[in-house]
């Protein structure tokens, strides 16, 4: 990290810094560890690239689809540096895993950051770009080899970031007004299985730091939920009973090729554990379809799994065919596989609705992230539904009586 901010000493205190964050919200603690480097050091952050003196591109490489957006974001800051001779710095991800390819196919770009190797430090600064929600992340990489997942080849083992440390970048973003920490990693259940402590260790150690504030861990491995870790949930006032599983298929025999690790009876038995322990639990699922070899009939399967598990909320990507991974034969046409994630996402709608129309008439508790907007414990920003309302301010809680539900919002009055 230090390196990389020696490269850019010629930089003046004046110097003004524009931002993109790319890809998930691991990618953003990055970027505002990095931001607040640069602002430790004066260094202005500007709103509009053409403002800028420095455009720095915070890239995502996970998928085909997600290196092109990077590439684009790239290729548009070039074109803003021949207009006002900003410099650009290209970081993340992509850096990662084209790393000494990509330097060479874009000679434009004035500086290379690769991530994999930052770590965050205990006394890190941040600068915090979501109120009132703030990300912690609490590892990097991921031990698991998954078939369909490139992120082990660039990200490397797990690393689990001490606890200290998170503790530390726990009270600093409760300092600056954060009403809920949001737990990141590729594998968070995975936590202290490289240093001999676990996320339910770590979990309680925030949740005894004082104040009102929510805690979401997301990224739970379905078969890594102990119950230790269901129990710290369950007996928690701030921790929400909200278990964020990328469970990625239903059918055992594709759950077997893509080495999950577990089958489909694996996946029923921990939901059926979590509700007997904690009743209002909510659940989010993540899918994938198109996966190479899946049939309709596993499409059926999928649809009879989502009956009977009640995920709140799922998100469905379709499979992405990449160049470096094994798993190479059997591919399913994009247009069949944008067709069955239309399908599932059909399906899923009618059981969400189903579910929120349970909460009219009902006073749910709620933060509110603007005037207008609130969430309630089953609801993650940016990936889930949103509670519409008026008067409130961001950063507060409240308690709202639901008078109307849709599919994937809820509608209600302040009381």
């Amino acid at each position: 990290m230090k390196e990389a901010f020696q490269e850019i000493s010629t930089l003046n205190s004046k110097t003004r810094l524009y931002i993109i964050s790319l890809g998930c919200p691991k990618n953003r603690v990055d970027s505002e560890y990095i931001a607040s480097n640069f602002t430790h050091s004066e260094i202005n952050i500007v709103d509009k690239p053409e403002k800028a003196d420095l455009i720095m591109i915070n890239s995502c490489g996970f998928i085909e689809e997600a290196v092109s957006e990077s590439i684009d974001e790239v290729l548009n800051a070039i074109e803003i540096k021949k207009e006002t001779g900003a410099k650009v710095l290209v970081a993340g991800c992509m850096v990662s895993r084209y790393k000494g390819k990509i330097e060479r196919q874009i000679p434009e770009v004035d500086f290379w950051f690769d991530t994999k190797d930052m770590l965050i430090e205990k006394t890190a600064g941040r600068l915090v770009s979501t109120f009132p929600y703030g990300y912690i992340k609490i590892a990097d990489g991921c031990d698991h080899r998954c078939s369909f997942c490139t992120i082990p080849s660039f990200k490397g083992k797990f690393k689990s970031i001490s606890e200290d440390t998170v503790l530390s970048q726990a009270h600093l973003l409760l300092s600056k007004g954060i009403k809920e920490l949001i737990i990141v990693a590729q594998d968070c259940s995975y936590y202290g299985q490289d240093n001999s402590t676990s996320l339910s260790s770590l979990l309680k150690k925030i949740d005894a730091i004082d104040g009102k504030f929510w805690i979401r861990p997301l990224y739970l491995y379905p078969t890594e939920i102990t119950d230790e870790l269901i129990d710290t949930i369950a007996d928690s006032g701030k921790i929400l009973p909200y278990f964020d599983m990328p469970v990625q298929h239903a059918s055992s025999r594709l759950l077997a090729d893509m080495k999950r690790g577990y089958n489909k009876q694996d996946i029923i038995n921990i939901v059926s554990k979590i509700r007997s322990k904690i009743t209002n639990a909510a659940f989010r699922g993540t899918l994938i379809v198109g996966y190479p070899g899946e049939k309709e009939s596993d499409i059926i399967e999928l649809k009879q799994f989502l009956d009977e598990i009640k995920f709140d909320n799922i998100g469905v990507f379709t499979y992405s065919d990449e160049n470096d991974l094994e798993n190479d034969k059997n591919r399913i046409a994009k247009p069949a596989k944008e067709a069955r994630k239309a399908d599932i996402m059909r399906h899923q709608q009618k059981k969400s609705h189903m579910i929120n129309k349970e909460f009219v008439g009902k006073v749910v508790s709620c933060l509110a992230d603007n005037k207008n907007i609130a969430r309630d414990y089953r609801m993650s920003p940016q990936i889930d539904g949103k509670i519409h309302s008026s008067g409130m301010t961001a950063g507060k809680f409240y308690n709202i009586k639901i008078q109307k539900a849709d599919i994937y919002d809820l509608y209600g009055t302040v009381i």
